[in-house]
């Protein structure tokens, strides 16, 4: 009897994650899903891409000054290619705030154009990697991060 009350205690662990999860809200434009996130304290529209290794912001968030022309659609496996820098920021997204995160910044105005509407960039796997499960209600319209 022991032995059975053990196996059906909670696991701490497992409640800490539950308790960490949090639901965004997602839009889309042109197929392609845009999230919320925020940028040394100023937020911003990104693409959520699953595909990005790292994540890509625009100069602006960045705060780096610079005169980089437009990365523009290279081969459809080549993504988004141009002039890009490597800056460290401090990223919120869900319920994560990250800290001087290695990320690309560059002139991501093609983005803007392509999707018909303000976009500062990619929220790639560098940021995505940081949960442990990523749900997707596209009825909803929603994400749940744990």
């Amino acid at each position: 009897m022991a032995l059975l009350l053990l196996s059906i205690k909670a696991d701490p662990a497992a409640a800490a994650h539950k308790e960490r999860a949090s639901t965004i809200k997602f839009n889309t434009a042109n197929s392609l899903m845009l999230v919320t996130a925020t940028i040394n304290g100023k937020q911003g529209t990104f693409i959520l891409d699953t595909g990005a290794i790292s994540s890509l912001i625009s100069l602006e968030l960045s705060g780096l000054k610079a005169n980089s022309p437009a990365m523009k659609q290279g081969a459809p496996s080549d993504g988004y290619v141009g002039e890009a820098y490597e800056v460290f920021v401090n990223i919120e997204f869900g319920h994560q705030n990250i800290e001087h995160l290695k990320v690309f910044t560059g002139n991501v105005d093609g983005l803007s154009k392509r999707l018909g509407l303000k976009c500062d960039g990619l929220i790639g796997q560098d940021v995505l990697i940081r949960f442990r499960r990523i749900s997707f209600d596209y009825q909803a319209q929603t994400i749940t991060l744990q």
